[in-house]
């Protein structure tokens, strides 16, 4: 794995009504967590009505990022916030700590359609 690979990266896109797509690259830890949580912060003070984050990228997610996720979650409602693209290593963690039965997960064949 290239150090590109490793570094994080999240981009936002505004969807019709109000929604966002989140996508995710890299590692979602420690260091990098804050960063997601900014950027879900600003959509929720903007009054986003849907975030769907996109986990497509991720190579990592450590506690503190599943964390920043949960918090979004939390603070949109389980009907407004939606995780897709999970990989194998993601979706362990979310089924380890027992998270994929309180966030939402949407499968799709590829994650979300460019």
């Amino acid at each position: 794995m290239l150090a590109d690979d490793l570094e994080f990266h999240c981009s936002t896109e505004r969807l019709p009504g109000e929604s966002y797509l989140v996508r995710l690259s890299g590692e979602l830890d420690l260091y990098a967590a804050p960063q997601l949580e900014n950027e879900l912060e600003t959509l929720i003070r903007a009054g986003a009505a849907h975030v769907l984050v996109d986990l497509s990228g991720l190579g990592f997610l450590d506690s503190s990022g599943l964390g920043v996720l949960l918090g979004a979650a939390r603070r949109l409602g389980r009907e407004a916030f939606a995780l897709t693209g999970l990989g194998i290593e993601t979706r362990r963690v979310l089924e380890i700590t027992g998270t994929d039965r309180v966030l939402t997960v949407i499968d799709t064949p590829r994650g979300v359609p460019a």
